[in-house]
Order: C-alpha cells, then sequence, then structure tokens
C-alpha cells in the first residue's frame, strides 16, 4: 500500500512538471502605426509578450514587405522593422505576424489606404493635453469622418464630436463609426476623438480618416454565386453620378443608390471580398480615387 501511495505521488508530480515545462509563445498585441499609404516605406515599432530575437516581418499580401532596422551600432533594433507598401495594394485590412526565438506570433491588422497620412503626436494623450483637429471646409460640402478601431484589433471604442470654431456642437457620434457632416458655410470646423470610456495607452490607437470622396454602406443584393457577373445596387455616400436613394441611415442621412455590374471570383478567396474591392477589380476605379480627400 505504501508503495502504492508513494508511485501515485510520483506520477502525480512527473505529469504536472511536463506541463510547467511548455515553451512560450510569441504573441504580438500591436504594430504602430497599424498601416500606411500605398507607394510608401516607414518605420513601426511592435509590442508584445515572448517577441525575442524577431527578425521577421509577414504580411498576408506579397505587396507588402519588411526588414528589420539597423541601428548607428549596425545592428538591428528590437522589435522595429521598416515597412514597404508597393504602389499596386489595393487599399484593405491586411494581418501582419511576426516571427522570432518563439515561432510565429498570432495576427494583428494592417492596414493599406491610398490618402495622404499624418501621425498624431503622442503628447496629445490626457484631457489636460487634448488638441482638437482642425478641419477646413467649404460650404455644401459633404465631409465624411471615419474612425477605425476595434475593426483593426485596438481596445479603442471611439467616441466623436464636431465642434464650430466659436465651440458650439455640430455633431456626435458616441458608437465610432461614421460621422457625415456637410458645413452651412466654409471655415474651420474642430474635431475630438477620445475612448467612449476615456481609457488610454499604447493598445487604444486608432485610425482617422476624413474625406469628400465616395462611401459604400451597404450592397444589394449582399451575396451572388460564384463565377457569375451581374447587377448589383451600392448605396452610400457622396457616389458619383448616384441617385437619392429611398433609404436612410439610422440618424436620417441621406444616401445614394448606384447600379453597378461586379464580376465575382470563381475560387472562395481567404479574405472577405468587400463591395468595394469587387467593383474596383469590375472596372470601377473611381470607388478608390474619385474626389479624393485629406
Amino acid at each position: 500500500m505504501s508503495r502504492f501511495v508513494w508511485s501515485f505521488l510520483f506520477t502525480l508530480l512527473f505529469g504536472q512538471g511536463l506541463l510547467l515545462a511548455q515553451l512560450p509563445v510569441a504573441r504580438l498585441l500591436t504594430v504602430f502605426p497599424p498601416g500606411g499609404k500605398a507607394g510608401s516605406q516607414f518605420e513601426v515599432a511592435l509590442t508584445g509578450a515572448d517577441l525575442d530575437e524577431a527578425n521577421q516581418l509577414h504580411f498576408s499580401n506579397p505587396g507588402i514587405a519588411a526588414k528589420q532596422k539597423i541601428g548607428e551600432n549596425g545592428l538591428p533594433e528590437a522589435n522595429k522593422f521598416v515597412v514597404c507598401i508597393a504602389t499596386n495594394v489595393t487599399p484593405g485590412v491586411y494581418e501582419a505576424r511576426v516571427v522570432g526565438r518563439f515561432g510565429i506570433s498570432n495576427p494583428r491588422a494592417f492596414v493599406v489606404g491610398d490618402l495622404p497620412e499624418v501621425i498624431a503626436l503622442t503628447t496629445n494623450n490626457s484631457p489636460a493635453k487634448a488638441a482638437p483637429i482642425s478641419l477646413p471646409t467649404r460650404k455644401g460640402e459633404r465631409v465624411l469622418i471615419e474612425c477605425k478601431g476595434r475593426e483593426i484589433d485596438s481596445r479603442m471604442d471611439a467616441a466623436l464630436a464636431l465642434y464650430h470654431a466659436a465651440g458650439k456642437e455640430l455633431e456626435r457620434s458616441r458608437s465610432g463609426g461614421l460621422l457625415d457632416f456637410t458645413p452651412a458655410a466654409d471655415g474651420e470646423y474642430l474635431l475630438k476623438v477620445c475612448d467612449f470610456l476615456f481609457r488610454g495607452g499604447g493598445e487604444y490607437f486608432y485610425r482617422l480618416t476624413v474625406s469628400t470622396g465616395p462611401h459604400i454602406d451597404f450592397i444589394f443584393p449582399p451575396a451572388g454565386l460564384a463565377g457569375t457577373k451581374g447587377k448589383y445596387l451600392l448605396y452610400g455616400r457622396n457616389l458619383p453620378g448616384g441617385a437619392p436613394a429611398k433609404v436612410s441611415t439610422v440618424d436620417e442621412k441621406p444616401l445614394d443608390q448606384l447600379e453597378v455590374e461586379i464580376e465575382l471570383p470563381r475560387e472562395p478567396t481567404r479574405q472577405f471580398s468587400s463591395p468595394q474591392k469587387l467593383a474596383e477589380e469590375s472596372g470601377a476605379p473611381w470607388l478608390r480615387h474619385w474626389a479624393g480627400g485629406s
């Protein structure tokens, strides 16, 4: 009986030791900045856990490449890479993974855009140091302001507020998403961006887009048979050639509608094919390049 008890305890302790001996796994938390403009080259910094000897940064699009940043001493700088985005990379959200001593990490979102980009000052991170964003606009010009947080793997729940230069609040969005504004007069307007619960830190990054270009809200029908070409109705805002739609948004903003022909891919893809991407591939490049913005 005594021998059985000691044998059982030895087996139990030995098994527990095996569980504790597992190797760590690389875990990627942030890539900052979390994206860039097509055709640009810039530096990014990584944060995470068990990123020892991280020497490669892989992306789900072959048009996005990265190499380690080399310091003044001729050696690679830890967790810093220089990213190069080819000019022909379609705007969208892609995946980034880092490779190091403990293998390849989990994916994080990496956004490619086609508008000029500016990185906000890092000191603008508390109510006392808040600096509203100044937006010069023209009368009657429909301006679309979009803030992405959780959509790009951030912990931020964005809240937006737009003010007249005199301080009067004009528009507000408490759930992030899109802020649709048509100024009644030329002038400067101020935009305030914050987390809904006023949280902050390195994992609370966001991407803010201000544009007068087209925006698709939804498409009908929302699906089609693979390998077929058909006509679809786009519903959105600032659609060139579009007609007023009989539907509006939840906040009663008017929508445009436009009929386009889209060819659906024959084979399934790893990534979700958005209406915008499929329309571009079907000969409607204005969805990406029309009007412009800043």
